[in-house]
């Protein structure tokens, strides 16, 4: 017995003074410290740094869900779709309302991004199972989905019943843009007005609040006041809005088209734009890749 033991222990002597560094117990920072750090960058608005930064977080707390989802939307603002779609089923929602909620709208954008419209209705009318007249914000969500489907009657009555649940003090300017394809101009008009006028008022205090710029191009674009729109997405960009993960959807070709930004699809400026921007987002994935 006395041999057998003296035998165990040389053993284990051996396994640990053979061990590689790589396999000693790596010390990390703390979680908040590092997430920290990585969301700054994140707002920075470098989205190759930032999924490095995440990237990092994830490796040393590799089931931290909010690092699972962050990634995911670097990865759709870089068009890596793959590597998006494994964050999302790598992360744990709870089985609650909000959690099941969260998991099907995240679904339903990766969808969007991936040009996947069979997709994208699954994860719709997922969310609509969640809407009801005490919890409207599901009818918001889903409108905002079909319309990217082109079922302009089941967008206008999920806002519909946004409207009247939700008591919102302004109507969704997309709301607007689906009166005008129904034909409806009286309708359709006073939402775009009272919009510009509450934009432009935001902006006279802070002229370069992004979401203002870019729900003025939106008003407009659906107005197919192309100029204008092109003037207030190009500040838009200026200010920030390039820098945002969810604009890939928009200048990528492969996505979904957003019908309510139709009229500036074959708009010279707005191509010039896209391939900016693509440019961009294809140089920050370079980046990426060159660094692994």
């Amino acid at each position: 017995m006395k041999g057998l033991i003296l035998f165990l222990i040389t053993c284990t002597a051996l396994y640990v003074s053979c061990r590689s560094p790589q396999q000693e117990t790596a010390v990390f920072p703390p979680y908040e410290e590092m997430i920290g750090t990585a969301d700054s960058v994140y707002t920075a608005g470098d989205l190759a740094d930032a999924i490095r930064a995440y990237r990092k977080v994830h490796r040393a707390y590799p089931d931290s869900a909010y690092v699972h989802r962050v990634l995911s939307r670097a990865y759709l603002g870089l068009g890596m779709l793959k590597e998006a779609k494994d964050m999302l089923d790598a992360t744990s929602y709870s089985q609650d309302t909000l959690g099941r909620l969260s998991k099907f709208r995240h679904y339903a954008n990766w969808s969007i991004f991936a040009g996947d419209t069979t997709l994208l209705r699954t994860y719709t009318d997922s969310i609509l199972f969640y809407a009801f007249h005490t919890y409207p914000s599901p009818y918001r969500n889903a409108a905002f989905n079909e319309v990217f489907l082109k079922d302009y009657d089941r967008a206008m009555a999920h806002l519909d019943r946004f409207v009247a649940y939700g008591e919102p003090e302004q109507k969704p300017i997309n709301m607007a843009f689906l009166y005008l394809e129904e034909g409806d101009s009286a309708s359709a008009h006073p939402i775009l007005e009272e919009a510009g006028k509450g934009l432009t008022l935001i902006l006279l205090k802070d002229p370069v609040d992004t979401d203002a710029l870019f729900e003025l191009a939106e008003v407009h674009a659906i107005k197919k006041d192309t100029a204008v729109a092109m003037d207030y997405l190009e500040r838009a960009v200026q200010t920030g809005l390039g820098k945002q993960w969810w604009i890939y959807h928009l200048i990528s070709d492969t996505s979904v088209p957003d019908p309510v930004f139709g009229a500036l699809k074959d708009n010279t400026r707005f191509l010039r734009l896209k391939d900016s921007l693509m440019e961009e987002r294809r140089k920050m994935r370079e980046e990426l890749m060159n660094g692994e």
